[in-house]
């Protein structure tokens, strides 16, 4: 991933923690993904959704599905790159500021 991609994925995150009381998380999207039924609402998310979002947004990569029908277990099969964070949620912000 260039620093440029990497910037503007950043950017993004930050731009929705700013706004993160507009967004919310997405139940019904994440059980219509469950069944392969693709259902996007504004600002409504689950966290594979999110993420994909992201990548897509930034042009990181090209995903072979939409946002709303990617799962987890998807970014196995995805290009690898290098791991930028290990550990356990609540301590990805600390981390981020280093990043």
């Amino acid at each position: 991933m260039s620093k440029v991609v990497y910037q503007q994925a950043k950017q993004e995150v930050q731009r929705m923690v700013t706004e993160k009381q507009k967004y919310r998380y997405s139940i019904i999207g994440l059980i219509c993904c469950k069944f392969a039924i693709p259902y996007q609402r504004e600002k409504y998310y689950f966290y594979s959704q999110f993420v994909a979002e992201i990548l897509e947004k930034s042009q990181a990569l090209e995903l072979p599905k939409p946002a709303e029908l990617i799962r987890p277990a998807d970014y196995m099969e995805l290009v690898t790159g290098d791991c930028l964070f290990t550990g356990k949620v609540g301590e990805l912000a600390a981390s981020v500021s280093t990043l």
